[in-house]
Order: C-alpha cells, then structure tokens, then sequence
C-alpha cells in the first residue's frame, strides 16, 4: 500500500512511488544534487560530518534524497553519528554501493537515529564504543520504521550502561508513523558487548498494538556477544530481546559464541515476550556465567505475554551450558507458566536439538532431542511446514545438517596449531558460497607477551584460500592455521618533569630479565618517588619483573630540597660593646645579640635564606667585617649572606673595630 508522505521541496509523494519527487539540490561540499540518478556522493568523514550538520543544525533530513558511498573511508573517536536525537533523525535512502567504513574507536556507527529510512550494502569494521549513549550498532543506533539490508559488520562494538541496547548492525528496531521496520540479508562477526546485546540487534520491538512489524531475516551472526553491565535484559546471537506482536525473526542462525555473565543467552535470542521466531539454527555455544539467569540453544527465556510467543521450526546442535542451575535447555532455557487468564505461555513447535549438546536440557513440550543422524537425516523434518522451500540437506554442506536455501552457508573449518580461539583448538565459520571472509580478523590466543603470526594451508574441502582471504565455495572447506609466537615489544614512558634519567631502559618484551628504573636527578630537588602503572603511591625503588607485560609509564617525582639549618659564628676581635641584629630576607629582625669583646657568639639560620646582619658599636666606633667565606658581601655596617650559594655548616666570621669615632649607628 502506498503512504503518502512530503519531501524536502514541500510536495507530496507516495513512499514507495519516487516519480513525483523533486528534491534536486546542491549541498555545499558535497557531489550530487540528492536524486536517484545523480545521489550525494560520501567518500571521508567530512562528507558524512556535513550530513550530520544539516541534520542537526538545519533540521535537514534527508527525506527523498539519495545518497552512495563511492570509496572506502574511515572515521575517528570524534564522530557521533547522523541523527542524534529522534527529533531529528535522518530519513534518506543510504547505498553504500559495497564499500567500506572503518571505525577507530568512534563514539557511535554512520548513524544515531534513522526514521523512515532505507540503508543497505555497507560493510563496517574497526571498533565503536561509548558510554554515552543508549543505542549502539555499526549502521544504526535506533531505527524506526527502516529497511536495512544487505549491511555487514566486521568490527567490535561496545556500550557501557545498564540496559541499554548495541547490536552489531543495530541498537534498537521498533516501527513508527506508519511503516514496519525490516532487517534482512545482514550479518556480524564483531564482538559486542552490552547491556542488552544482539548480533544483529539489541532490541527488537514495535509499539503496541500498531498492526506493523519489526522483523529480522536472512541474517547471520558469527561473532561473540556478551554483556558488561550488572542489569541486563539479555544476550543472543540475532537480538538480545524480541518483544511485542507481529514481531519476529525468521530464516537466520548463528556461529558465534554467547555468553550471559549476568543476564539470559540464547543461540537466536537472550528473551522473548510474545513474538515468533521460525525457521532458525543455532551452531554456536551458549554460556552462562550466572546462576540465576536462563540459557537455551534457540531462546534464553520464553516469557508469558498477552500475546501467545511461538517458536518452529528450529533446530541447535550448539553446545549449551551453564556454571550450575536448572534452566538450561537445548531450545529454551526458561518457558515462562501464566499467573492469570491475560497472559499466554510461548507455544513451541517441531523444535529440535542435538542430543549431546545439551544433555540435562529442560522438558518442554514441543521440543525434543535427536541424534546427530537423526538431525542429519530429511525425514526428520517431515513435520515442519515449507521445509523443501526453505532448508536445503547435503552431506557435504553445513557438516550435513540443513541449511537455509536464501543463505545456504557452508562451514570452514579451521585447525589450530599453536594456538586458540575462544579457548579451542578449532573453530568454524560458516558462510555463503562466494561471500570472502579476511582470516586476518580472527584473534588467536597464545602465551601472555606474544602475539600471533599465522600461516595458512588448505587441507580439504572446497572453497579458495588466497592471501589470507577464504572465498567459501558449495561445499564445506578445511584449513589449517599454523600459530607462531612473536614476542611484542612493550614502551616504557618516563615523566621526568625536568630531570634527568641516565641509562633509561625504554624498550622491554616478556623475557627481559628483571630491571629496576634507576633514579633520576633533578638540581635543587630531592626524588620521592615513581607513580604510574601498577603504582598506587610514590616508589623509590620500582622492579619490572621478568614475565611482565604492557605498555608503561613511570612520572618522576620531586620535592624541593628543604633548607637545612647552619649555625653562623661570629667573635668581636677588639672593641668594647657591640649589638648585633639579624634581620629576614623581609629586613624584620628575629634575633638580637649583646656582645663584649673577645666574646664568641652565634645563631642558626636556615641554609639558602637570605639575611642580614647589623652590628652596632654602641660607643659609635665603627665596624670592619671580615670573613673566611666568599658567599659574604660586607657593606659599611652590613653583611649580608647570599641566598642558596653556600651549603656551609660554619661560618666565621671575624668583626673587627676601627678606632675612629663616628656617630652612634642603630637600627
């Protein structure tokens, strides 16, 4: 059905009807006028900053317009996203033509809120994470009545928050003003890591009672999803939470590992309130880390709902397990019992899970446990509607399980020889037949202070390894991935604040021998410490130990050298009566001394102080300084000592009398 909605040159047109729109216009910065034959052209960060302006700053939003990426691009940690607030989301139609946005550590994905809108074809990579936001995915945080399809993610994604919602193409999916919200033909095979977390999407919902739909198909998840926070809704490998009528994931599976520290997993969803979800597999493990928190092969909970849940035709063959408790199933790990008329239990249909992968698993009417034959075999699947349509069996193909037709994986399985990932001597990826997957993504595990170098070889099967690069044929494939050690080179980072530091080591890798810092020198301070890594106060003496790792830094610290006291002596050589006055470096007396002759007198200052001594003859003879010390400046009655010269602990100083009679001298 046609809506009617108004473009950007004030004139109606029909959505799925672009004959009458006229949106051609000319953007500062930017190729293209915004028409389907002539889009606006993004290659850089800066051309998607300008979209994000008019966005923000001009309530542009892009309805009617067209956009296309033409060159692979990246984007920095300054970048937030197109749309940042629902208000004024962007509703454009985005074609990333096939190309490539990488993402060093951004604070959000191409986009923050889309409404509307239509995204497809980009492949994302790098890493996204934030802790400011609360939707989070490579092509969108929230989305609204959109189609994204045929949009991958190759990248790490985290959000910090409790609650809140990161998926690896989107953070959330709900329908708004009039349309259904549709995901289809993506995938992931980041990790991502959350509040509530999805491969494909944290949350999946749709306002209630709409009559539209949020729905999820032909995707695949590949990579690890888990959850951060201490509150979490939950973690699967397509969306960590699928809510609300007409809201439903169909035709997809997953490979990557799920784990739930402290929230429910499952292999499709972490949990379910009355929604369906049919014609899915799982192949990846599912964990859990807590004890009060369900895990299942399909569903991590099935929750009781007004709306009746239904769950068909599925299958997992994925190992499901838990630290203790007893929800853990190899469909479902917890199906929720009504406490009234008003809510229904989740209905479960011609699910099946693999015998051994979950061998304590829940009862749960509907879902029954099969051989590995019996899960290979077609007659099993008897039972379930449209199977010849959508599922596909060959013995070589999907290690001869079924597959599904509209994304008919196969599986590379990879052999490691000195190494692990996830903890595993093997690992498997799966598919579709002509889709290149860069092995250069995967993470190996190898001793602590190494990092890997991996060979590649094929060993059998059908596919092509060329470069680091599998291009998956028609049928399974087998690698093996030899793992060497290199030893990493770690820095070490000095803050001196002025000092000196001699022999500093600045290099060291997991085999250096143990080596303390030294200590460095400053003129006129003294050293009281190293802070920084692994310091939690000021260190004379810090040792790096053999067997250490990671990067460095150490900051000098210092106190200026306090002044030690030294006690200046002074004796009258001849004269009759003498007062003596020392003054501050403020010229305000603190001592005064009444001297005879012959007599030996003396007083304590603190070294690098300045101050001055006055001597009065009383009987008005005047006074001849003379010292043992260069630092001492004698003027007429005065002698002054020099501030920080000396570092004397005696001084003496010999005052003499010149019998001549001049006036009485005071203060």
């Amino acid at each position: 059905t046609s809506i009617l909605f108004i473009g950007n040159n004030n004139r109606p047109y029909f959505k799925n009807d672009t004959s009458l729109i006229s949106t051609a216009a000319t953007i500062s910065g930017l190729n293209g006028d915004g028409t389907s034959s002539n889009p606006y052209q993004i290659s850089s960060q800066a051309h998607l900053q300008i979209v994000a302006d008019k966005v923000k700053n001009d309530s542009m939003t892009f309805d009617g317009s067209y956009l296309k990426v033409t060159a692979d691009f990246s984007v920095d940690n300054t970048w937030v996203g197109i749309g940042t607030l629902s208000s004024n989301a962007f509703c454009g139609e985005f074609d990333g033509d096939g190309h490539t946005i990488t993402f060093n550590d951004s604070q959000q994905g191409i986009f923050g809120y889309i409404k509307s809108a239509t995204i497809q074809n980009v492949v994302a990579k790098g890493r996204i994470s934030s802790d400011s936001v609360h939707y989070l995915g490579s092509i969108a945080g929230y989305t609204k009545g959109c189609t994204i399809e045929n949009c991958s993610n190759l990248g790490n994604i985290s959000l910090n928050g409790d609650y809140d919602s990161v998926g690896g193409i989107t953070g959330l999916v709900s329908n708004s003003d009039g349309e259904s919200s549709y995901i289809t033909g993506c995938s992931n095979s980041g990790k991502i890591v959350g509040g509530t977390a999805g491969g494909i999407a944290g949350w999946l919902g749709c306002a209630v009672d709409s009559g539209l739909s949020s729905i999820i198909s032909d995707c695949y998840n590949l990579g690890f999803v888990t959850d951060s926070a201490s509150s979490s809704n939950g973690v699967g490998g397509i969306a960590g939470v699928v809510a609300g009528k007409i809201v439903k994931i169909e035709k997809c599976y997953n490979y990557g590992r799920i784990e739930g520290n402290s929230t429910r997993a499952g292999g499709i969803a972490g949990i379910e309130h009355g929604s369906t979800i049919d014609n899915c597999y799982n192949a990846g493990s599912i964990y859990g880390r807590s004890t009060d928190y369900a895990v299942g092969g399909i569903v991590g909970v099935a929750a009781v709902h007004v709306n009746e849940a239904e769950f068909y035709s599925c299958y997992n063959t994925g190992s499901v397990s838990a630290i203790e408790g007893e929800d853990v199933g190899g469909i479902v790990g917890y199906r929720g019992t009504p406490e009234s008329s008003a809510h229904k239990p989740a209905t479960f249909k011609n699910c099946f899970y693999l015998d051994s992968s979950t061998p304590n698993s829940i009862a749960v009417s509907g879902v029954t446990s099969k051989t590995s034959s019996q899960l290979k075999s077609s007659s099993t699947y008897s039972s379930w509607t449209s199977f010849s349509t959508n599922w596909g069996i060959s013995s070589n193909k999907n290690k001869g399980y079924p597959y599904l037709k509209s994304i008919p994986a196969s599986i590379l399985t990879i052999n490691i020889n000195g190494g692990t990932i996830n903890g595993a001597s093997s690992y498997t990826i799966s598919l579709p037949e002509g889709v290149e997957f860069d092995l250069n993504l995967l993470e190996y595990s190898v001793s602590n202070g190494y990092k890997s170098s991996v060979t590649y070889t094929k060993t059998s099967g059908t596919g092509t390894l060329l470069n680091n690069k599998f291009t998956f044929g028609n049928a399974d494939g087998v690698i093996k991935a030899t793992v060497e050690k290199v030893l990493i080179e770690y820095t070490i980072t000095y803050n001196l604040d002025g000092g000196t530091l001699e022999n500093a080591i600045q290099k060291y890798t997991v085999e250096t021998a143990d080596f303390a810092l030294g200590t460095p020198h400053k003129e006129g301070y003294t050293f009281i410490g190293w802070t920084g890594s692994n310091l939690s106060a000021a260190t004379l003496s810090v040792v790096i130990a053999k067997g250490s790792t990671g990067d460095l830094t150490y900051i000098a610290n210092w106190e200026k050298n306090k002044n030690s006291i030294i006690t200046l002596s002074f004796k009258i050589i001849e004269g009759d009566y003498f007062i003596v006055y020392i003054l501050n470096e403020d010229n305000v007396p603190t001592t005064q001394i009444s001297v005879n002759d012959g007599v030996e007198f003396s007083f304590n200052v603190e070294n690098g102080k300045q101050f001055t001594i006055l001597v009065c003859a009383v009987f008005g003879q005047r006074c001849e300084y003379k010292d043992n010390n260069t630092n001492l400046v004698t003027t007429a009655n005065k002698l002054e000592y020099l501030s920080g010269v000396s570092t004397n602990t005696s001084i003496t100083v010999t005052i003499s009398r010149i019998k001549e009679v001049n006036n009485y001298v005071g203060i």
